[in-house]
C-alpha cells in the first residue's frame, strides 16, 4: 500500500446515488476511475461491465464462490496483480473478481463498469462515513489524524459481517436491544427481518425511526448467523460513522 507523501489519512469525494448508497471512484491498472460500491460485509474485490471486458481471459481462472464471500454473486474469473488507485492512495498486486453483468446484483451507475468492496479493502483503514455530506475518509490504522468517537461500541464480526448492538425505543411495550448489521451498501434506514412494531433506534442521541416493512431478503450474513436487522445507507445521512475492524468498534456523531 502507498500512502501520498506524508498522508495519515485521505479524504474522498463519493459520486453521487440516487439511493444513498456510497460509491466510490477507483482506477485499475491506470484506466478512468469506476465506480465501486463500499458494500462492508464483501469479502473481496469485483468488477463488472465495460472495464472488466477490457482484461479479457488471459492469466484468469474461473473461480466458483461458496459461502457468503461476496453476496449475491456466484463466481466469475479471477485476474490477480491488479493495481488499484482511489485518489492518491495505491494498492498493489490486488486479485479482482471479473463478474459477468448478468450475476451483478448491485446496480450499474450510467450503465457503464462498476465495482465492488468492503471488507477484504475496509478492514485495512479506520473507515469514516459522511453520507449525508457525500464525503470518505480513510485513515491509517494508528488513527492520529482524526477525531475518535466520544463513545465507540463494540463491533462484531461473524464471516466478515459487521454487527453492533442498538437500543430500540418501542412505541408499544418495552424497550430491547437489536443486533444490527451495519450495512451502507444497502438502501435501507433501519429495517427489522421480524415485521417491527414501531419505535426509535438511538445512536448517539439520534432517535431514527424504524422501517414500516421488514428488511429485504439478505444476501449478506450466512445462514443461521442472528441479527434483528440492519443499519442502511438511509439511516446514515444525518450520521457521521467510524469503523474500524481491526480494532472491532463502531462510533457515531451527528453530523454538523
Amino acid at each position: 500500500m502507498e500512502w501520498p507523501a506524508g498522508a495519515s489519512s485521505l479524504r474522498l469525494a463519493l459520486q453521487p446515488s440516487t439511493d444513498g448508497r456510497p460509491w466510490l471512484p477507483v482506477s485499475v491498472d491506470g484506466s478512468a476511475p469506476v465506480p465501486f460500491l463500499l458494500h462492508a460485509s464483501s469479502g473481496a474485490i469485483a468488477i463488472t461491465g465495460a472495464r472488466a471486458a477490457g482484461f479479457g481471459p488471459a492469466a484468469a481462472g474461473r473461480l466458483v464462490l461458496r459461502g457468503r464471500l461476496l453476496p449475491g454473486i456466484p463466481g466469475g474469473l479471477l485476474v490477480k496483480q491488479r493495481r488499484l488507485a482511489i485518489d492518491g492512495l495505491v494498492l498493489g498486486d490486488q486479485s479482482l473478481l471479473l463478474v459477468d453483468s448478468a450475476d451483478w446484483p448491485h446496480g450499474q451507475p450510467r450503465r457503464g463498469a462498476a465495482g465492488v468492496f468492503g471488507y477484504d479493502l475496509l478492514r485495512r483503514f479506520i473507515v469514516e462515513f459522511d453520507l449525508g455530506g457525500g464525503r470518505l475518509a480513510l485513515h491509517r490504522p494508528t488513527g492520529l489524524d482524526m477525531v475518535a468517537p466520544a463513545e465507540p461500541q463494540r463491533l462484531a464480526l461473524l464471516g466478515r459481517v459487521p454487527y453492533f448492538e442498538a437500543w430500540l425505543e418501542a412505541e408499544r411495550g418495552p424497550g430491547q436491544w437489536l443486533r444490527l448489521q451495519f450495512e451502507p451498501g444497502e438502501p435501507v434506514g433501519i429495517c427489522l427481518d421480524q415485521r417491527p412494531r414501531g419505535g426509535f433506534v438511538v445512536l448517539s442521541g439520534q432517535r431514527i425511526r424504524l422501517a414500516d416493512a421488514p428488511c429485504p431478503e439478505s444476501r449478506g450474513p450466512p445462514p443461521g448467523l442472528p441479527r434483528d436487522g440492519v443499519l442502511g445507507a438511509a439511516a446514515m445521512q444525518d450520521l457521521v460513522v467510524v469503523v474500524n475492524y481491526e480494532r472491532g468498534w463502531i462510533g457515531f456523531r451527528p453530523r454538523e
